[in-house]
């Protein structure tokens, strides 16, 4: 470890003799030493920690988590420990995530590093899964910032800034506090997911309080929210001093979807609509001029004939569309929504991909930005196919964080981002007769192909189609989109098979090119409000060909 990163493990623990040797012992083999503070326990807990190696400390009568993990901090910052690993002791964490919490940490070192449970597949309680949103939505509106899991108590803790922090709670509570208080500060909040265990060998005991421990959370939250007003100025000015990207809050965006799934666990879908995303977008369109010249040059090309309030109108509606897909993700993580497929009309389609594969050259799909391509993606997979989703780093990181929460099966992932080494890549899956699936309306570093959409010339990637003509690959365009009946269409549009020599294959592709930007026009016809590119690429275009010219016109005079 480096000298100004020196982590230990700590490990609260009250009356969980059963199962907290394991808990320090698996922990051990990941990262010592390992500290346990026995909060006062009556069943041997601190002793049974103690013959599994653990370095113990005692607390004569139970004083709360809060405590017990102020107490470790304590001892950790006497012996020259920088940060603290922390983990429950009744064994729902697993140890083996300690190398990731801490690659975070040694990136972020004065920030607080949360443990994003993964609760689709561990037979999480509703209550568990319910209470997170809570917990995140409260640490959103009093903390100004985004947290995955709140409630996670498998963290890695900064010792010398949480120390510092103006720290009052001693119980359960002092989890979120600490992140409310941390946030208000700016410091980074990271996201890191990690596995939970739900049933333990030994069996899970738990000691929080229905009453007692969620009477002062409730307390907490009021006086956080009460002391949130004259907090601001003091949040902004924080704010304005950091450059860490990864203390950047997505407080209202997290904030509405949080607000969304709690509004709609208890009014149902129709109202969290109107009494949470809807004034929320109306926030967003007026706050970005950037955002809202997008979607009204968008608006304006859809709609050439149409007066200023009726462009705005589409605008609004397809940042609406675009909130209410996130939300409807956020359900689906918890098995709480799921739009039905239309059948019957994408079983036809799905039948050529098949015809397609057994071929034997490999099938491109190339997609778009539009409806709920994520969700045509899990349809392919439960039909038996098993795409490979090519995307850049950044895009891929959030989609698999995205996946990991839906109970449906993750589909592979290619990064793209490795330039010449990704598309050498790519060949050799084709070539073994695989199947991709691929962005088609956004580039991603060539220089593209000039097409029409809309009435103006925009630039479409040709990398998917110079993949399926240097293959001998078939290509097919396909999209996922909310229909009037609000099941969701697989559209599947091919299969389309450029074929060119060894000197046209660029040729070909962008003849390609054009005939998905054709596809996609009409795509864009039948659902104007799903189309989710909030890119200008009539600008782009523009600014792309000015960048041509003055490489031409440098190149003349050299």
């Amino acid at each position: 470890m480096n000298a100004d990163f020196r982590p230990c493990a700590v490990i609260p623990v009250y009356n969980h003799a059963a199962s907290v040797g394991r808990v320090v012992r698996e922990t051990a083999t990941r990262l010592s030493p390992v500290l346990v503070v026995d909060d006062g326990s009556t069943d041997g807990s601190g002793e049974a920690a103690e013959a599994a190696g653990a370095e113990l400390i005692r607390h004569p009568v139970n004083q709360g988590k809060g405590e017990a993990l102020l107490t470790a901090m304590n001892e950790a910052a006497r012996r020259g420990f920088t940060h603290v690993v922390t983990l429950d002791a009744d064994g729902q964490h697993d140890p083996s995530d300690i190398p990731d919490l801490l690659a975070e940490a040694r990136a972020h070192r004065d920030g607080i590093v949360i443990g994003h449970r993964r609760m689709a597949g561990a037979r999480a309680p509703m209550a568990n899964r319910i209470g997170r949103h809570i917990s995140n939505f409260w640490v959103a509106l009093e903390g100004l910032a985004y947290v995955a899991d709140a409630q996670c108590g498998y963290r890695v803790y900064p010792v010398a800034t949480v120390l510092g922090l103006p720290l009052r709670t001693r119980g359960y509570e002092f989890e979120i506090e600490v992140l409310v208080r941390a946030a208000r500060q700016c410091l980074p909040l990271r996201n890191v997911p990690v596995q939970v265990v739900y049933d333990t060998p030994e069996g899970r005991v738990t000691h929080f309080d229905q009453w007692r421990d969620n009477l002062r959370l409730s307390r907490l939250n009021a006086e956080l929210c009460f002391s949130l007003l004259p907090a601001l100025p003091g949040i902004l000015r924080n704010r304005s001093h950091r450059t860490d990207p990864g203390a950047t809050p997505r407080s209202l965006q997290n904030l509405a979807l949080e607000a969304g799934f709690l509004m709609t666990r208890v009014v149902g879908m129709e109202l969290a609509r109107a009494l949470v995303l809807a004034p929320t977008v109306t926030f967003y369109l007026l706050k970005s001029p950037t955002l809202r010249r997008t979607l009204l040059s968008y608006a304006g090309r859809q709609r050439p004939a149409a007066d200023p309030a009726d462009r705005l109108q589409l605008a609004w509606r397809v940042l609406f569309r675009f909130s209410e897909s996130l939300l409807e993700r956020m359900m689906r993580t918890q098995g709480l929504w799921a739009r039905e497929w239309n059948r019957e009309a994408g079983e036809e389609g799905v039948q050529r991909i098949r015809d397609a594969l057994a071929e034997g050259r490999g099938v491109v799909l190339v997609t778009a930005h539009m409806g709920r391509w994520a969700e045509a993606a899990e349809i392919l997979i439960r039909a038996g196919l098993d795409p490979i989703m090519v995307m850049d780093r950044s895009e891929a990181d959030a989609f698999t964080r995205t996946q990991e929460r839906v109970r449906q099966p993750t589909p592979r992932i290619e990064d793209a981002s490795a330039g010449a080494a990704s598309g050498i890549r790519l060949l050799k899956q084709l070539r073994r007769g695989e199947l991709l699936a691929i962005m088609g309306d956004r580039l991603a570093g060539d220089p593209g192909a000039e097409v029409g959409l809309l009435g103006g010339p925009i630039r479409l990637p040709l990398g998917p189609f110079l993949l399926a003509a240097t293959a001998g690959s078939p290509w097919f365009a396909v999209g996922g989109f909310v229909e009037a009946d609000g099941r969701i269409r697989t559209q599947v549009e091919g299969p389309f098979r450029p074929v060119a020599g060894r000197g046209e294959r660029r040729k070909a592709a962008g003849e390609e090119a054009r005939r998905f930007s054709g596809l996609l026009e009409r795509w864009i016809r039948l659902y104007p409000e799903q189309w989710f590119n909030f890119q200008d690429p009539w600008q782009a275009a523009v600014e792309a060909a000015g960048r041509d010219r003055s490489r031409t016109q440098q190149s003349g005079q050299d």
